[in-house]
């Protein structure tokens, strides 16, 4: 886990967010890590991070094209 990965912050895996710091002990807390989420940063706990894995074949495969003006569409 790196600061920036994407990650889910829920178990049920319906929020995701972006890594700001690495997970830290707080006391009486545990180990928590800020996670900018919807535009906001929120503390969560790390047991309830997980970091996102892209599939590198997928992402390969939806790769864009950038279409310029002077590109011809048949």
């Amino acid at each position: 886990m790196k600061i920036g990965d994407a990650v889910w912050v829920s178990e049920k895996k319906d929020k995701i967010g972006v890594l700001l710091s690495l997970p830290k002990r707080k006391f009486m807390v545990g180990k928590i890590a800020d996670v900018l989420i919807g535009g906001r940063v929120r503390r969560v706990l790390a047991e309830n991070i997980e970091v996102v894995k892209v599939d590198p074949s997928l992402s390969e495969s939806t790769k864009c094209t950038l279409i310029d003006d002077n590109t011809q569409l048949d």
